[in-house]
């Protein structure tokens, strides 16, 4: 008995051990977890006939993001290392407090490190104030705004990187001082969501909810001084559906849903471009009961402004198309 325990705990651990690449067979993993994307298996051959020396190392990358179970795998980790040392297992994902997750890129401005120096905010001023003349030579207004991270309205929630800030200077300081100087139209969303009691950002996602996001658009549309609905008197939903884009990272097995508002903006528009989601490039909408011509530059903090401005314009386009062609667009578009 004593020669079987030690034979049969060295055969389950190989059991074990062979489940991710034999369960490739018959389930591999298919669908990519977070922002990756997943490829194909690795070719022996290259296109000429000649062995792909890179082989085994792509052979390596494949098999780390196809190995069975490997949602389930990262998630437990993700689990135990949060639950028992507070902490990540993704570099991309910051654990705070009380189940709060946060994107660590945002972690140097939170930290005051690495701030923009004053050459960088000129020359960023500098450009939005060129954008701003070609726009306005062109007959089109023009309004700049900037979405704040999480952990700067937040940071209660953030973990003990609190005790490693390196300066109470932050790049919204920088930028807020030099835009208000400045000719460049400006929506200071920074202090209007500190000014607000309530929590507008999801606990496990990096951006705001759809009552953060009307916050947004109003002070937006406030400040072009269009005509507009406030949604102060929608019919409001309040449903637990939504799954945050860190708890996809780092729990990508599943997490728990969390509340969002819904103010049946989708209502008033249709879309023109063959959408499939507010994650695509370019979206373009028209409504025939409102009036003007919106373009906007955006990132994913848009996802959730898509719909409160497609419904107040006849006719949108949202875009994450990265070179910013202005001419180009200025020309096909021919926004207000």
């Amino acid at each position: 008995m004593k020669r079987i325990l030690p034979l049969l705990f060295t055969a389950l651990c190989l059991i074990l051990c062979l489940i991710p690449s034999v369960g490739m067979i018959a389930a591999p993993t298919t669908e990519p977890i977070g922002n990756e994307r997943l490829s194909g298996p690795p070719s022996i051959t290259n296109g000429d006939g000649s062995f792909n020396l890179s082989y085994f190392t792509e052979l390596g990358s494949y098999f780390g993001k196809h190995f069975a179970l490997r949602k389930e795998a990262i998630d437990a980790d993700a689990k135990v290392t949060a639950g028992v040392f507070g902490t990540s297992n993704i570099d991309t994902v910051t654990v705070g407090c009380d189940g709060w997750l946060y994107y660590t890129s945002s972690l140097n401005d939170y930290l005051g490190k690495n701030t923009m120096t004053s050459r960088e905010v000129s020359d960023l001023v500098h450009n939005l104030d060129m954008i701003r003349r070609y726009t306005e030579s062109k007959g089109t207004g023009f309004l700049f705004t900037v979405a704040p991270n999480k952990n700067t309205l937040y940071p209660e929630h953030m973990p003990y990187y609190d005790t490693l800030k390196v300066s109470d200077t932050h790049n919204r300081d920088l930028v807020n001082a030099a835009l208000k100087d400045s000719d460049v139209a400006y929506v200071n969303l920074f202090d209007l969501f500190a000014q607000q009691s309530e929590v507008l950002y999801f606990k496990r996602d990096s951006h705001w909810n759809n009552k953060g996001a009307l916050l947004a658009y109003n002070a937006v549309m406030d400040a072009l001084g269009k005509s507009h609905d406030d949604y102060a008197a929608a019919n409001v939903s309040r449903r637990k559906d939504f799954t945050g884009d860190l708890a996809k990272m780092i729990y990508p097995a599943g997490s728990e849903k969390e509340y969002n508002d819904d103010y049946g903006a989708e209502d008033a528009y249709t879309y023109v471009t063959d959408t499939e989601s507010v994650e695509d490039t370019l979206i373009q909408t028209q409504n025939p009961d409102a009036a003007g011509k919106l373009y906007m530059y955006r990132d994913s903090f848009g996802n959730a402004l898509v719909p409160f401005f497609a419904s107040a314009y006849g006719e949108a386009a949202f875009t994450k198309g990265y070179p910013m062609l202005l001419e180009n667009d200025l020309d096909a578009y021919r926004p207000d």
